[in-house]
């Protein structure tokens, strides 16, 4: 696919306002208090006035990484163009909005709040390539360049193809999975009671449901910073530092994991590290060694 700079006015990119959706079938639509869409940055070449065309300068991936998505492609640019001149009211039919739980309708609704609320402006974007997931799955690279600066941002957009036609999901989900497991540690401090696994075009997201069996004591994961979630998978070992939390005696708790892959990779297993006994202020128990928990994921 060769790739091809679009000049554009005023706008605000659509996938840096929505971010990937939660695997729970509660949040449709991620709130204001949720994570941010992660970003990398870019430089390019000055600002220069709208009636020019700038240079973006970038290296060219090999021909043999580059798919060739006539029909897929002119559906995400028609989303772009009419996203970038606030034409909302033409994205309904460009949208796939299932893994939202709600109907485009009501995904342009929300597109057209977040636009409102949102007052950043770009000037211009670049589709950088268009890659296969799977039949009728494809994950699309972008910069966008916001009108102020010189700084490009790189972003992701879903392709999938339903009923025969692409259509642009901003979710990046594949498709998520629940299981309900029971795996113990060692010491059999907690007991994993459910899995949800989130497949995305860019990785994996779990939610992983435990519940503390101490009578006494809390459980608290992240002390320190030293809690790690390990994934294992066929070709790589991918770690990712878990946040604090914590739960109390004979009750439930739960944490979100987000795995970014650069690759499709097949999962294996899930090991939380570092996890500890606590006393009522949270604080770690003298004598008490961290312990972990593996969960299988095939």
């Amino acid at each position: 696919m060769k790739s091809q700079l679009i000049l554009i006015t005023t706008t605000i990119f659509l996938s840096l306002l929505l971010t990937s959706c939660s695997n729970s079938s509660n949040d449709l639509i991620p709130s204001e208090t949720s994570q941010p869409h992660k970003t990398t940055e870019v430089e390019l070449s000055p600002t220069v006035a709208p009636t020019q065309t700038i240079d973006i300068k970038k290296t060219e991936a090999p021909v043999s990484e580059m798919v060739e998505t006539n029909d897929a492609e002119t559906v995400l640019k028609k989303y772009l163009d009419a996203f970038i001149s606030k034409k909302f009211d033409e994205l309904e039919p460009l949208l796939y909005p299932d893994h939202f739980q709600i109907t485009a309708k009501e995904l342009v609704q929300r597109i057209k709040e977040n636009d409102f609320k949102n007052s950043v402006e770009y000037s211009e974007y670049m589709i950088t390539s268009i890659t296969d997931y799977d039949d009728t799955h494809k994950l699309a690279k972008l910069l966008v360049k916001p009108s102020s600066g010189s700084a490009a941002l790189e972003d992701s957009v879903g392709l999938v193809l339903s009923n025969n036609e692409w259509k642009v999901d901003l979710s990046l989900i594949v498709n998520t999975e629940t299981s309900d497991v029971a795996v113990n540690s060692e010491n059999k401090e907690i007991t994993v009671t459910k899995v949800s696994k989130t497949t995305k075009l860019n990785g994996y997201e779990f939610n992983v449901e435990y519940r503390n069996n101490l009578k006494k004591n809390r459980i608290v994961v992240g002390w320190m910073n030293k809690s790690l979630a390990v994934l294992n998978t066929d070709k790589a070992q991918m770690t990712e530092q878990l946040g604090k939390a914590n739960v109390g005696p004979q009750s439930n708790g739960s944490f979100l994991i987000t795995f970014n892959l650069a690759e499709k990779v097949s999962d294996q297993s899930l090991t939380i590290t570092g996890m500890r006994e606590a006393d009522s202020d949270n604080l770690p128990i003298p004598g008490k060694e961290t312990f972990d928990v593996t969960i299988p994921l095939k």
